[in-house]
Formats: structure tokens, sequence, C-alpha cells
């Protein structure tokens, strides 16, 4: 199943419906300049449409970033990958090049900091 293109189904459904109704009160208007700006919005928002409508069939043909891949999820939660991510939060795992290794004064990231 491509959930890509039903996910993009959605807003293209909303945005062919809304230029429905902007077209359908562009008849209804007397005003000259009120009909230009409502074939301006209707034509805005078919192409919002194509274009969402486009990336939900390129999503679906490509795979996407947020995709999860056959495996990822054991990556993930592999006990090795945990320990790399689960650092104590003074940075003593981090090498000495690390930039989130503290200095001992503030949070993070200052260990270029001037010293005082």
């Amino acid at each position: 199943m491509h959930y890509p293109v039903l996910f993009a189904a959605v807003p293209v459904t909303v945005l062919l419906t809304v230029s429905f109704f902007v077209l359908f009160v562009r008849e209804k208007v007397q005003s000259q300049g009120l009909k230009s700006f409502g074939l301006v919005v209707a034509i805005l928002l078919w192409l919002s449409s194509a274009i969402v409508a486009g990336g939900g069939i390129v999503r679906a043909v490509k795979g996407g970033p947020g995709m999860m891949h056959p495996g990822m999820m054991h990556r993930m939660m592999d006990p090795r990958m945990m320990e790399h991510r689960m650092q104590p939060p003074n940075g003593t795992n981090c090498p000495p090049e690390c930039p989130m290794k503290h200095d001992g004064r503030m949070g993070g990231m200052m260990k270029d900091a001037p010293k005082k």
C-alpha cells in the first residue's frame, strides 16, 4: 500500500474543494476586481494541489526520509547504538574534539569560550 499517496489525497481534496467554492462565489460577485482576484486565488489553489499531489506520487515511488526501511528499528534499538547515544550529561565519553564537551561552567559547547 502506498500511504504517501493517500496522505497527499486529503490535502489535495481540501484544496480542490476550496477552489470550487472560490469559483462559485466568484460567479456571484458583481465587481470585476473581485472576479479577477477569485480567479487568481483558484489558480493558486490548483497549483498548490498539483504540487502536493506530485510530491505524494514522488514520495511513493522513490520512498523518502521518514519511511522506515527493513531492519531500521532493529539497528536503532541495538544496545551498542544506545550506549553511543546515551552519554552522561558531563560529556565524559566525548572525544577531545567533541563540540558538546562541557567545560564545567555552563551547559555544553563552551570549550572555546574565553576563561575568566
